[in-house]
């Protein structure tokens, strides 16, 4: 990807060892990432059996290398842009925090106004896409990005270094989020045809039919192309063939709430300063980071679908009658606590033969297999609950694959234990 390592290299000879040391400072780049994720290879996944709802709230932390990146980036950029707040992510506190990283390109010319998103989070294998024609006001632009709630973004460099008409949408997501790291990007790598084929190189099968709507979503499969390029030559994180989750993320049935009123009517996040006076605070009751994270999408960005909204409130209008079946239910929900975590399993990512590394397999191989027992459980308690949502979740938890997996995974540990 451009990265040109020469640390090794003999220093050049005669008339040219001094002429040429300039140039050569310029092609020895540092390909360290802007942000160190911390995967948790020390401490375990999850608690098996956590008691506590008030500990189920953790903090993501992050480590920031204000170092360079590599030739990837500009030369221009890798110095200074991190800033002194750039730990600071678009309106949330740190128990909402996430490890989001976007791509976004725009068009140009009579595409002005096209905008395509690419969005992953580090941590879980769910790559989003997003295209729309967005207003001049980039609105919609702008409260995607506050939804996802990114750590940096990914932009073309064209759109970032222009001086004289300077972009309006980058100009734009400047001025609402002060404190986000914008990196420039060569535009080389918004390229749609690699993206295409990106996708249907790490598409899972289960979610093969998200080509037919991106054939023609040129921007979002341009973004998809160098965010994925990004992640693997930056953050060195190589995903497994036929195993990231694509989805093509419209608003047809959405209300989109811009970021002033989110702010205003404090959502997500209280104007006075107090952590527990919004609504995403006053109504988190969720035990664990799955069912947060989606609460926070729920509130930024409402359905306006009758019938889904008519499916959820009988589903919880039963819950709320028969506790019997809350009762039942909610034990197990405490038991799948961290098995998002288990997405971390397609990432293939540079592990030597240590103690920690072993002991961050072994907590994997613990969780799945705590996860898989799980199942047959919760499929037994569901069998009272006679709303269509549970009717549903019945029907995919009854699938054969969870039991073959269990099976699987079963002759693997004995088959080392001997």
């Amino acid at each position: 990807m451009n990265v040109i390592r020469n640390d090794n290299a003999a220093p050049l000879r005669g008339r040219t060892r001094g002429r040429g040391r300039g140039k050569l400072r310029e092609i020895i780049t540092n390909v360290l990432p802007k942000y160190r994720f911390d995967f948790g290879i020390r401490k375990p996944l999850v608690d098996l059996c956590p008691t506590n709802s008030n500990i189920l709230k953790t903090t993501t932390h992050r480590t920031l290398k204000s170092a360079s990146t590599s030739s990837f980036l500009p030369s221009s950029t890798r110095k200074g842009s991190l800033g002194s707040n750039a730990t600071r992510t678009p309106g949330s506190n740190t128990s909402t925090e996430s490890c989001v990283i976007l791509a976004i390109t725009s068009g140009r010319g009579e595409a002005r106004g096209e905008v395509g998103i690419a969005a992953i989070d580090i941590h879980h294998s769910h790559l989003i896409l997003c295209q729309m024609s967005d207003y001049q006001t980039y609105i919609n632009t702008l409260t995607k990005i506050y939804i996802f709630n990114p750590v940096e973004i990914l932009m073309p460099d064209t759109i970032c270094n222009e001086r004289r008409n300077r972009n309006k949408l980058y100009c734009s997501i400047k001025e609402k989020f002060p404190n986000l790291c914008i990196t420039p990007v060569s535009r080389i790598h918004f390229n749609e045809s690699i993206g295409l084929e990106r996708v249907k190189t790490h598409c899972a099968k289960e979610y093969s039919t998200v080509e037919l709507f991106l054939k023609q979503k040129y921007y979002a499969l341009a973004s998809a192309s160098a965010l994925l390029k990004y992640i693997e030559f930056i953050q060195h994180i190589v995903y497994a063939p036929k195993s990231i989750r694509i989805e093509f993320q419209g608003s047809p049935n959405t209300t989109v709430i811009d970021i002033e009123s989110a702010q205003s009517l404090e959502l997500v996040v209280s104007q006075c300063g107090q952590p527990n006076a919004s609504l995403l605070n006053s109504m988190d009751h969720c035990v664990t980071p799955m069912g947060r994270r989606l609460l926070r999408a729920s509130i930024l960005q409402p359905l306006c679908d009758e019938k889904i909204i008519i499916e959820r409130q009988s589903s919880v209008t039963e819950l709320m009658s028969n506790r019997s079946l809350c009762n039942l239910v909610q034990p197990f929900v405490r038991r799948l606590y961290g098995a998002d975590r288990l997405l971390s399993l397609s990432m293939m990512t540079s592990q030597n033969n240590t103690v920690q590394n072993a002991e961050r397999n072994l907590n994997y191989v613990l969780l799945l297999k705590n996860s898989l027992d799980i199942v047959p459980e919760l499929r037994e308690a569901l069998e009272i609950g006679r709303a269509l949502f549970f009717t549903k979740v019945r029907k995919v938890l009854f699938l054969f694959k969870f039991y073959d997996l269990l099976i699987s995974l079963l002759l693997q540990m004995t088959s080392n234990l001997f």
